[in-house]
């Protein structure tokens, strides 16, 4: 039986894209995750895991959100790091 680190290592893409929410709160105030959270209406586990760069899928609604209190957009809080080694 795997763990959850094992599903989110063998997740497609991955490894191509990072999240930047942290640096980008940070940027602008925020010192933690529970403070993002807060202020955008996460659950801690949530906010935990995007501030961390673990969360796979996120809703419209709760990007928006995240865009609007730190004024940005979608493209400022992901970075594309490419393809692989041995990839296509």
């Amino acid at each position: 039986m795997s763990d959850s680190s094992d599903v989110l290592k063998q997740s497609p893409g991955r490894e191509r894209i990072r999240w930047r929410v942290k640096e980008v709160a940070k940027e602008r105030g925020f010192s933690s995750a529970l403070q993002l959270g807060l202020a955008i209406k996460l659950n801690k586990n949530s906010a935990n895991s995007l501030w961390n760069g673990m969360t796979l899928r996120l809703d419209l609604d709760t990007l928006g959100r995240l865009c609007d209190l730190l004024h940005c957009t979608p493209g400022d809080l992901l970075e594309y790091v490419g393809q692989q080694r041995g990839e296509g």
